[in-house]
């Protein structure tokens, strides 16, 4: 079972909420000296095509904090919200962090008993872009029907649309998003996921860096954004690079969480596309997969399904 202590950046723990600035710069991994590939200044024509389908799930009354929780799959406590939490609205939301508004999207589960401890899943948009990226109906993207009555799903947004302007504050974001998350909503603290595409693949390798209660990564055309000898996190991952961006800086994103995890280069062939492997490795409780895709720096087609196939399994 693991537990959260907070997170962790540079070895100093954080405890608090509020931002500090500009102390903490993205790891040089040769992944950010290429124009296409999160380029220091901004994604310079990443934008969000935001789905026309962005209506509220009907909620149902589940998701929300009280009754009789269940302990999750992986034996995890579940929050406080499953007793004394309150709910929270469904859709667009705010909350103050260091003197600052910020913005997330929630999608409450449907169906199924009240009180139960649900899975949260993060799913973060890639720089230059806003929380709909993730938060539409249909395509590669499409996470919120397949997790719709499986699992809660927060979109946050990062401050001015970029996760890198600030890391520190960045974290402290969400320390305070996951607290409120938890004290308000019934959630299976063991089954906390974090997934994103480009800068937002790289922030979720930062949060299941520095935190320790992310249970899985799953990140698409990332950087490393930490600094890989202070994580205190041991996340499982799944990551997808497309052919035509596989520069030193991904690789060495990829390659990083499968060595952490003292995995071997020995693939196994796994669904759902056909370019997608495991890795052996040690611990089953985390396994690393990889999936290339054709194509450059784009969510893959079969991108929400596997990775929300990956998270399910743990």
């Amino acid at each position: 079972m693991r537990s959260s202590v907070g997170w962790v950046l540079a070895g100093v723990i954080v405890v608090g909420c509020s931002s500090s600035g500009g102390d903490a710069t993205p790891a040089q991994q040769g992944g950010e000296l290429d124009a296409s590939v999160d380029p220091p200044q901004g994604d310079g024509g990443v934008s969000d095509d935001t789905d026309a389908g962005n209506d509220p799930v009907t909620d149902g009354g589940s998701g929300d904090g009280g009754g009789t929780s269940d302990a999750g799959d992986g034996g995890s406590p579940p929050s406080a919200g499953c007793t004394t939490g309150t709910g929270l609205p469904e859709g667009a939301a705010t909350l103050t962090v260091g003197g600052k508004t910020r913005s997330y999207v929630l999608r409450k589960p449907t169906g199924g008993a009240a009180g139960k401890a649900w899975p949260l899943v993060l799913a973060l948009h890639p720089n230059g872009s806003n929380a709909g990226y993730f938060d539409v109906m249909t395509g590669g993207r499409a996470v919120r029907p397949i997790v719709s009555d499986k699992a809660i799903l927060v979109l946050p947004e990062a401050d001015d649309g970029d996760w890198r302007g600030d890391l520190v504050g960045e974290l402290a974001y969400f320390e305070a998003l996951l607290m409120t998350l938890k004290g308000a909503l019934c959630i299976d603290t063991g089954r906390i996921f974090s997934m994103g595409f480009s800068g937002g693949g790289s922030f979720s390798g930062m949060l299941g860096c520095n935190r320790t209660d992310i249970r899985a990564i799953a990140s698409g055309g990332a950087v490393i954004y930490f600094d890989p000898t202070k994580c205190v996190g041991k996340p499982a991952a799944w990551v997808t690079i497309g052919d035509g961006e596989a520069v030193p800086g991904r690789i060495a994103f990829r390659d990083f969480w499968r060595t952490d995890a003292s995995c071997t280069t020995t693939t196994t062939a796994v669904g759902p596309a056909a370019t997608c492997a495991a890795y052996t490795c040690p611990n089953p409780a985390r396994p690393v997969h990889f999936c290339s895709h054709a194509g450059g720096h784009e969510w893959p087609s079969f991108g929400a399904t596997a990775a929300w196939g990956f998270f399910s399994k743990l």
